[in-house]
């Protein structure tokens, strides 16, 4: 009975192995976040507050689906298990260049790991979404919310 026991548990473990991946990611994303710019102004929220707020969201829907995960769910495998791993790369390659690259040029790769990673493979979509999404956040975020965002090696091309 105990060695049923023992399996039972490292089955448990094995399958919550990916949302801890995801919560230590949030956990992680998170503690870098925390450490961007200050704020410019006493109304700015500064740059830390986008990626603390998406960091933070990863935590809390990872922590709620690892309280209410069925027992015995499986691991993905194969194609899923790759796709699982290459968007916690993404995230944590996110966080790691997001200040020196400056929001546009990280979201830029992000969001194209992101969509090859999903599958998408028309070129256009490809060279298009991922820049102009970019560029419309961070004037959404900058200019219209008064949102400090770091504006990296383009800081003399984004006009203000």
């Amino acid at each position: 009975m105990a060695h049923g026991g023992q399996e039972s548990l490292a089955g448990a473990l094995a399958g919550a192995l990916p949302l801890l991946v995801f919560l230590s990611t949030g956990i992680l994303w998170l503690a870098m976040a925390l450490g961007f710019p200050a704020a410019r102004e006493p109304s700015d929220p500064g740059s830390g507050a986008l990626p603390s707020a998406a960091a933070a969201l990863v935590i809390v829907i990872a922590g709620w689906l690892l309280l209410r995960r069925p027992v015995g769910t499986p691991l993905p495998t194969g194609s899923a298990a790759r796709r699982v791993g290459l968007i916690v790369v993404a995230m944590i390659g996110y966080a790691v260049v997001f200040t020196g690259l400056g929001f546009v040029l990280a979201t830029t790769l992000f969001l194209l790991a992101t969509l090859i990673n999903g599958g998408v493979r028309r070129g256009w979509q490809l060279v298009l979404l991922p820049p102009l999404i970019g560029i419309g956040l961070f004037y959404i975020f900058d200019a219209g919310l008064q949102v400090a965002l770091p504006p990296g090696p383009l800081s003399g091309v984004l006009p203000s």
